[in-house]
């Protein structure tokens, strides 16, 4: 009998919690973030039932072992900025510990070996069998998870975050399965800290509202972009170290929020409160902060492309998911480019693992790399029909569902259901690893419909109405509509859109005044046929898909494009805003019922709800009433 010795990562602490799972040939088996499980956006804690998921799904056998335990940090180097806060005497410091006494004890008495400590308090049993305990640097669990699961043997890698240990951005070497840091910028100098310094001045929550931020740029024009860099951060040749914050603009004492009294000086306005109306000003920081972050990132990709003497690059780190600044990248610098799907903390995990396991046997080859094969991101939670079966039984009375005899064909009736403007929810298969839904957890919707962005977000989403959704295509036919010719599996590039004109916003702003600023009516116009996935930029963060990246995703494109002619759709995140993307049966279920999705794909069933129209499937294309034999369904 063959023993399966496995390798876990995990990572906890400060946000994003997750587990990653290697086998014993390095292959990536299973990873998940704790939230999924948990239903708390952004859990930090310990991944007790990420953990137990993975061990009873993968581990627990006769031949089953977990060999080794890779932590992606080192809890010492989070103990360093504690002191770097107290030593340079930041405003607040005093309050932030009588404010949180038990973490900031936490976090000073944490030491290197509290961490099996704590993972020996869960698993007892499992420790006492484990190997190998193991513990990285943050940015190289970072940069790990960037490059071994890359297509690309020898790549520069720039890895971007708000901070980890004591660094914040960090440039990297990948060349056949070795890893070197070629430069780093430390603690407190971080553009990711800054842009989350103005996510939260504009009224948005830190670690969950940057991408609002992001979203809200397009209505503003970057008027203080100049403001910004003579105030809070110079970059360039001539600056040291590449780039430099000013970290007296920020408030770093652990107590929120980031920005200070001083953002109100340079500015001239009041910062503004969650609740309070979005203003044309808000609009115009917002602009001009990522506008600024965009010149940066880009300076530092060639940066870090000119020091590894690479043709390649890899990103990473919480930075790497503003889909605008990859599309700048990937148009103006490399098309040669991966980007982590799970590029947060949440994907360090994985790169602690992968770390953890080739650095135990140093002649282990890279094969992932070595197959021009990259990481496959549907090794999450997997949906069983069974467990399906007994999760609708209880909702019976106002639920109908009926399992497809052919699920093969379950995409005629999805596109047919799509093309007449119904919403439907997609849970199958295994669940998507990182911050995207890509088409195991999604909600589906016709792009071809102007109203459904707002439909989608007031009524389904239950969210922000200025903020965009993002369009799935036939990898091939992606050309047609969007100016990009490559891959883009992940959802993490942001493109220009055939027949859109980016001047289309230069519109009269002064009927709405600085604070009655309205944006989504900017979107009145119609401006083209795709409209509900293009923002106002022009730009639309693409998700490009192939037979073989999700084959069930790309037979619905190819019957929505015999459908209506068009190979695309609207793609979200199964959930509703403020929530974790639904992760199991149940959480499927309870989320299509709370809102007003239409349909529910839950594994190989067809789930509607008790309405008093009920539609035969006799109504539908052949193909789909032989996939679902006698089955009627409702819909609002």
């Amino acid at each position: 009998m063959i023993r399966k010795d496995f390798t876990l990562g995990l990572s906890f602490g400060f946000h994003d919690s997750a587990v990653s799972l290697l086998d014993e040939t390095g292959s990536v088996v299973f990873a998940c973030q704790e939230e999924r499980f948990t239903r708390i956006k952004n859990d930090r804690s310990f991944p007790v039932n990420a953990i137990n998921y993975a061990l009873g799904k993968y581990v627990i056998s006769p031949q089953g072992k977990i060999k080794r335990v890779c932590f992606h940090e080192y809890p010492s180097q989070n103990r360093s900025r504690l002191v770097w806060a107290f030593v340079n005497r930041q405003a607040n410091f005093w309050q932030a510990v009588i404010d949180q006494p038990i973490r900031i004890a936490q976090i000073l008495l944490d030491t290197n070996s509290s961490l099996k400590e704590k993972f020996q308090s869960f698993f007892p049993e499992l420790s006492s069998s484990v190997e190998e305990w193991m513990l990285f640097d943050h940015h190289e669990s970072h940069a790990a998870a960037a490059y071994f699961p890359s297509i690309f043997l020898d790549s520069s890698v720039l890895i971007c975050d708000a901070v980890g240990g004591m660094t914040s951005t960090s440039i990297w070497h990948g060349k056949n399965g070795q890893l070197q840091r070629l430069w780093s910028r430390s603690y407190p100098h971080s553009i990711g800290l800054l842009y989350s310094a103005f996510t939260s001045y504009l009224g948005f929550e830190v670690n969950k509202g940057e991408y609002k931020m992001m979203a809200l740029a397009p209505y503003g024009e970057p008027i203080y972009k100049d403001k910004i860099r003579d105030f809070f951060i110079e970059y360039g040749e001539q600056t040291e170290e590449l780039y430099s914050l000013n970290y007296s603009m920020l408030n770093l004492s652990g107590v929120r929020p980031l920005y200070t009294e001083k953002f109100d000086e340079v500015f001239s306005i009041r910062h503004r409160k969650s609740w309070e109306p979005l203003a044309k000003v808000h609009c115009d920081l917002a602009a001009s902060i990522q506008a600024l972050t965009e010149d940066i990132i880009c300076f530092l990709a060639r940066k870090s492309l000119d020091l590894s003497v690479s043709k390649n690059l890899c990103l990473g780190g919480g930075v790497a998911l503003n889909c605008v600044a990859n599309g700048l990248l990937h148009k103006k610098l490399t098309k040669n480019i991966w980007i982590q799907p799970a590029a947060g903390d949440a994907g360090s995990s994985l790169g602690a693992a992968f770390l953890g396991y080739y650095l135990s046997d140093q002649s282990k080859e890279v094969t992932l790399n070595k197959k021009n094969t990259e990481l496959s991101p549907y090794i999450g939670y997997e949906i069983s029909n069974e467990v399906v079966q007994r999760a609708l039984k209880p909702y019976s009375s106002i639920l109908s569902w009926k399992r497809s005899k052919q699920p093969s064909l379950l995409s005629g009736l999805v596109a047919k259901l799509i093309a007449e403007d119904k919403i439907v929810g997609v849970a199958r298969g295994s669940m998507e690893f990182g911050p995207r839904a890509l088409g195991n957890r999604s909600i589906l919707a016709n792009a071809l419909n102007k109203s459904m962005q707002t439909r989608l977000n007031l009524k389904i989403k239950f969210r922000e109405s200025f903020r965009p959704f993002a369009p799935i295509i036939m990898e091939e036919d992606c050309p047609k509509y969007f100016d990009f010719d490559g891959k883009s599996p992940f959802m993490l590039l942001a493109v220009q859109a055939h027949g859109y004109n980016v001047e289309v916003k230069e519109q009269d702003l002064s009927a709405f005044g600085n604070y009655n600023f309205d944006p989504i009516r900017q979107l009145d116009p119609i401006r083209g046929a795709i409209d509900s996935v293009v923002h106002l930029n022009s730009l639309s963060r693409i998700q490009t898909v192939s037979l073989k990246s999700n084959p069930f995703l790309y037979q619905v494109l190819v019957d929505l494009k015999r459908i209506t002619g068009h190979p695309l759709a609207i793609n979200t995140s199964f959930n509703v805003n403020n929530e974790p993307i639904v992760c199991t049966e149940d959480d499927a279920i309870k989320c299509f019922i709370s809102t007003g999705i239409d349909v529910l794909i839950l594994g190989d069933f067809v789930v509607s709800k008790k309405f008093p129209t009920a539609i035969s499937m006799s109504e539908f294309s052949s193909d789909s009433s032989e996939a679902i034999s006698d089955f009627t369904y409702t819909l609002i």
